[in-house]
């Protein structure tokens, strides 16, 4: 069973804890075949938090394992950049790193406060509902920039409104955005994250749930990735059986992953990868 996890954090990145080496040793003892390393650039704290110099780090931190492992994991480098719509030029500069896969989300909102720590539980309805749609509009926004590969957990809002707090949503209110967003992804061909973090919480599914990847798949979509959005290393390449199960489900036969910014592609049936 092939597993490459396209979403990985590594002490690079602020809420992490994991070195790129320690990492790596626990793709190898749990048999994945690779990893991508997405550490956060949050365009909104590029400065004070020192984004420039742990992107830096980052990448030469997967190089020098890349060699360590070398016949034994597939090691790339990526990056998860948040806040494109504020700072669409510093995200043009970003993105001419040296990266395999560039994630694109949204964290934050107008003034920078992190999606986290919005007491959702103390906000009326009203209040969440206008919270969700300058989501997927800044996410769209973001979108139509193209400094990206893939758009990472669609629905992540959701994680914190209905996980944390238990919060119902009718996410059909914001249909008309997320397929905007879905057929943007799909016309430009760019690709579409399963991320598995939510189903061992309190959310219990994916960012988007599988109706969503069957709509990309409607609209044309080809390229989803599957990742763990791993932040420590036991849940390094967690939730793939789920994953794997939701693509095929939707009429997918393979997934992807990304090489030098070009996908390629992993059939779930074990056939191995397809260049593309």
């Amino acid at each position: 069973m092939r597993i490459f996890d396209s979403h990985v954090h590594s002490s690079n990145s602020p809420d992490a804890e994991s070195s790129v080496m320690l990492l790596c040793e626990q793709a190898v003892a749990a048999g994945l075949s690779g990893f991508c390393v997405t550490d956060h650039c949050e365009l909104e704290e590029y400065e004070s938090g020192q984004f420039a110099e742990r992107i830096s780090q980052s990448i030469f931190d997967v190089g020098k394992a890349a060699k360590v492992f070398q016949g034994r994991l597939t090691l790339h480098t990526g990056v998860e950049i948040s806040g494109v719509h504020h700072r669409p030029e510093l995200a043009r500069q970003v993105a001419g790193r040296p990266f395999d896969m560039i994630l694109l989300s949204v964290h934050n909102d107008e003034d920078g406060t992190d999606i986290f720590y919005h007491p959702f539980d103390r906000w009326t309805p009203q209040e969440i509902d206008r919270y969700l749609t300058y989501y997927f509009t800044s996410l769209l926004r973001s979108m139509q920039l193209g400094e990206f590969d893939v758009v990472a957990h669609l629905t992540y809002p959701i994680r914190y409104i209905t996980g944390r707090h238990k919060i119902p949503v009718d996410l059909g209110r914001y249909s008309d955005l997320t397929d905007a967003i879905l057929r943007l992804a799909a016309q430009e061909g760019k690709g579409l994250e399963i991320n598995t973090s939510g189903l061992s919480g309190p959310l219990a599914d994916t960012m988007p749930p599988a109706p969503y990847i069957r709509r990309f798949r409607e609209l044309g979509g080809e390229f989803v990735t599957i990742g763990s959005d791993s932040h420590q290393i036991h849940t390094l390449g967690a939730g793939f059986d789920q994953a794997r199960q939701i693509l095929a489900d939707a009429g997918f036969g393979s997934y992807t992953f990304y090489r030098e910014r070009h996908p390629l592609l992993i059939q779930i049936e074990e056939k191995g990868v397809v260049n593309v």
